[in-house]
């Protein structure tokens, strides 16, 4: 397997004209395994946090709609009791 100048992303793609990929050797290859298997590991862990993020999104809306509605029932017993005293 060579390893050429390609693309910013990794995908590879066209050479520098006149540079020739070079070959890589076990340790290269063995370093470009591990490279590909961390930036699996890496959108995995990003995905994963993506959707933890949602789902705390989510709870963050449930909470404040309860929020509010306690505050609004609170008021209502409020404004009552004081009609009450009256």
């Amino acid at each position: 397997m060579t390893r050429g100048r390609g693309n910013a992303d990794g995908a590879g793609g066209e050479t520098q004209a006149g540079v020739e990929d070079e070959p890589l050797g076990p340790q290269g290859m063995k370093a470009l395994r591990a490279e590909r298997a961390l930036v699996i590991q890496l959108r995995g862990e990003r995905n994963a946090a993506r959707r933890e993020n949602e789902q705390l999104k989510q709870q963050l809306s449930s909470l404040r709609r309860a929020a509010i509605e306690t505050c609004n029932n609170l008021i209502d017993q409020i404004e009552s009791n004081e009609g009450t005293t009256r």
